[in-house]
């Protein structure tokens, strides 16, 4: 991994600046966030949601692959996934139930 002090500016739906992150860093490690995360927003705008939530985790992923990194992942996600669980807490085997396009 590159020693870096700096912070790389770039939009995680666009693909060449994902690309060009990973290059200028090669991580060991990393920690996807980014993501829109607010519930009410997901229904006003689904949409760009999904864009930012599906699209943007398939072009870091596209990325690495790309690149060859041998980078860990960690990608967050959201106790949203589960809707109204009827068990608490929840583990691999829950069944997903989500109930909004950010739960998506």
């Amino acid at each position: 991994m590159k020693n870096f002090s700096s912070f790389f500016e770039g939009d995680i739906l666009n693909y060449e600046d994902v690309e060009a992150a990973l290059k200028s860093y090669e991580p060991d490690e990393i920690y996807h966030l980014a993501a829109q995360t607010h519930v009410l927003e997901s229904f006003r705008n689904p949409a760009y949601t999904l864009q930012v939530n599906v699209l943007g985790t398939e072009n870091l992923l596209r990325a690495v692959r790309s690149l060859n990194l041998n980078s860990k992942i960690f990608f967050a996600s959201s106790v949203e996934i589960f809707g109204s669980p009827e068990k608490t807490p929840q583990n691999e085997q829950t069944p997903f139930n989500p109930l909004s396009p950010f739960a998506v």
